[in-house]
C-alpha cells in the first residue's frame, strides 16, 4: 500500500469512529454523580433521588436555552423506598387517571447513549407509576430487582 493509501485508511477509519450511532458513557465521580443527582431533584421539584444507595443518573439537555431534557436514574430500593418515591412524586398505578396515560412504559435507555448500569427489564410491573410532568413530559418509575428505575422527561420552554 502506498502513502496515499495509508492516509486514506486512516481518515476512513477516523471518520468511521465518528459515526458510530451509539456513545459508551464513562462511569461519573462520586461527585459528578452527587451533582447530577441533584440537578434530577431539581428538576423534579423534591429530593428523591439525592444520596441514594447504589445511585446511577444520566441527563440529557441538548441546549441550555431549552427546558427539554430526558433523564434516568437507578438507585438500589425496596418496596418501602418505591412507595416513598411514588409519594414524593405523586405518582399513580396503571389504569388510574393520575398516571396520565403513561404506563406501560418503554424502558428503552437513551437513544445512541450506551449506559452500561441501565439494565431494567422491558416489562411494565403492575406497581409501577407515573404522572405527567411539567407541560409536555412525564415521570415513570418501576421496582425491580432490588432497583428503582425513574425515567423523567418534559418539553417546556423556560418561562420569561
Amino acid at each position: 500500500m502506498n502513502r496515499r493509501g495509508v492516509v486514506l485508511t486512516i481518515a476512513l477509519a477516523a471518520a468511521s469512529a465518528c459515526n458510530r450511532s451509539t456513545v459508551e458513557k464513562e462511569p461519573m465521580t462520586k461527585g459528578e454523580s452527587m451533582s447530577e443527582a441533584r440537578t434530577l431533584d431539581s428538576m423534579l421539584g423534591a429530593r428523591v433521588v439525592e444520596g441514594k444507595p447504589g445511585l446511577h443518573v444520566y441527563i440529557h439537555r441538548p441546549s441550555p436555552a431549552l427546558d427539554l431534557y430526558s433523564a434516568y436514574a437507578r438507585f438500589d430500593g425496596d418496596e418501602q423506598a418505591f412507595q416513598a418515591l411514588a409519594a414524593a412524586l405523586t405518582l399513580a398505578g396503571p389504569r388510574t387517571p393520575g398516571a396520565g396515560g403513561h404506563l406501560p412504559a418503554s424502558w428503552h435507555g437513551p437513544e445512541g447513549v450506551s449506559l452500561p448500569w441501565w439494565d431494567p427489564t422491558l416489562e411494565t410491573p403492575p406497581t409501577s407509576a407515573a404522572r405527567s410532568h411539567g407541560s409536555g413530559g412525564w415521570i415513570v418509575a418501576k421496582l425491580e430487582r432490588g432497583r428503582i428505575y425513574l425515567i423523567a422527561t418534559d418539553t417546556r420552554a423556560p418561562q420569561p
